[in-house]
């Protein structure tokens, strides 16, 4: 009878599976963080100023792609998850719900970022009052 592997092959792929993307993500973060800091500009600028103008537009391109399937995925969690919890209406209202909810929470924010600003600018700058 032939010696069993301490662990099948097909564990070594599910370290490397978890362990692999983990790892870039750090090796890529660090350098990211300290980008900005050593240069003085952020990663897109230093792109475009290495790399040429067209990069800018790849980026634009590839961030708008990004933001939708992200969005998407989003609205499928929540939807999904509140379903879960009260499965009264389908995952799709869910989604809707949470999308709406999440709008008027940025609406208000924003009304609540302007009012400062606008009270920091009567002010002078002083905020001591406040």
């Amino acid at each position: 009878m032939k010696d069993q592997p301490i662990h099948p092959p097909s564990t070594w792929r599910a370290y490397l599976t978890i362990l692999g993307p983990g790892i870039l993500k750090f090796i890529l973060n660090e350098g990211l963080a300290r980008w900005q800091p050593a240069t003085g500009t952020t990663l897109l600028e230093g792109w475009v100023q290495r790399l040429g103008k067209w990069v800018q537009y790849y980026f634009l391109i590839y961030l708008v792609l990004w933001s939708f399937v992200v969005g998407g995925a989003l609205i499928s969690a929540c939807g999904l998850a509140a379903h879960e919890i009260a499965p009264g209406l389908s995952v799709k209202t869910w989604g809707i719900i949470h999308s709406l909810g999440a709008m008027g929470i940025v609406l208000v924010a924003r009304k609540e970022a302007a009012g400062r600003r606008a009270v920091h600018a009567i002010s002078g700058g002083d905020t001591s009052s406040t």
